[in-house]
């Protein structure tokens, strides 16, 4: 029972692999466009954030770029759509 306890405590603690206590999440306070993303450190094991960007996973063949289009929605939250556009000069 007790290893139990140990385990839900250290996932519910924010403490990096050195035992130092990490910063407060600044993350809702962020003012990012598309809302922000969650990640891990890997030098202290604390969780970090930045800004979401949409195009981050699109793959546009060669020449093209991933572009933003707004769209109108009823319910947020409400993504841009992403496609890929030729590059212009």
């Amino acid at each position: 029972a007790e290893s139990t306890i140990h385990e839900i405590d250290t996932s519910m603690t924010s403490k990096n692999t050195t035992n130092e206590t990490c910063p407060p999440d600044m993350c809702p306070i962020m003012l990012c466009r598309w809302g922000f993303s969650y990640e891990t450190d890997e030098v202290t094991g604390c969780q970090t954030c930045k800004c979401w960007d949409p195009c981050s996973d699109v793959e546009c063949p060669k020449n093209k770029i991933c572009v933003l289009q707004n769209r109108a929605c009823f319910t947020t939250p409400c993504p841009p759509l992403t496609t890929c556009e030729n590059i212009t000069f």
